[in-house]
């Protein structure tokens, strides 16, 4: 099995601005204070943050073993549940408030080994991201998810054993994270690893 696919999201951040006119104040009237709210004025704003992506997998079954192999990139790959997202670029309109934005690209990679037998099942996870910054100058803020990670990556050895409709499975997760210092493009520099390791075990009846 082999697949593949495309992502256009066009996202509006901001449908409209508030730029304070003139900011609230007290004045004091016969020894009494009063207030005066601030006045603020709504600017309308389309202005769109626009990302694509790529998408690819495949799949290859054997009679004893299973191999997948996957990929992504692109920007705005937050909606994935990656890292990633879109940040301020600049700022276009100062006086309303209006600003442009670049997409922050990632770049990921996985595969999947694991054998077919009918009682023992042993496989192995593997998967590395990368934060491809934007590719350009931006100023921020920042939205989207890990700004200051580098890349990730991931090991998980498994094991499974099956008896009749009982499944006991156990798995090992490695996880890394590389945190750094966000530059002005948008990638990470001078970044350290931070490691966690997981030990999970599930237990599974089929009625």
């Amino acid at each position: 099995m082999v697949g593949a696919s495309v992502d256009f999201l066009m996202l509006p951040p901001r449908i409209g601005t508030d730029v304070v006119k003139k900011p609230a104040y007290d004045t004091i009237v016969n020894n009494l204070v009063v207030h005066h709210d601030a006045v603020v004025v709504n600017n309308k704003t389309n202005e769109k943050s626009n990302a694509l992506t790529a998408n690819f997998f495949t799949k290859l079954k054997l009679p004893k073993v299973t191999m997948k192999i996957g990929g992504v990139y692109g920007g705005n790959c937050y909606a994935f549940n990656m890292t990633g997202g879109y940040a301020v670029k600049s700022t276009t309109d100062s006086l309303r408030g209006f600003v442009e934005y670049a997409t922050i690209t990632t770049a990921s990679v996985w595969a999947d080994f694991k054998t077919n037998g009918p009682k023992w099942s042993a496989g192995i996870y593997g998967g590395y991201s990368k934060n491809l910054g934007a590719g350009t100058e931006v100023t921020g803020p920042y939205y989207s998810r890990g700004a200051n990670i580098d890349y990730l990556y991931r090991v998980a050895p498994r094991l499974v054993l099956t008896v009749s409709k009982l499944k006991i499975a156990s798995e090992l997760d490695y996880t890394v994270a590389a945190y750094g210092k966000t530059t002005g493009k948008g990638m990470v520099s001078d970044s350290k690893e931070v490691g966690n390791l997981r030990i999970l075990l599930g237990v599974y009846y089929y009625f």
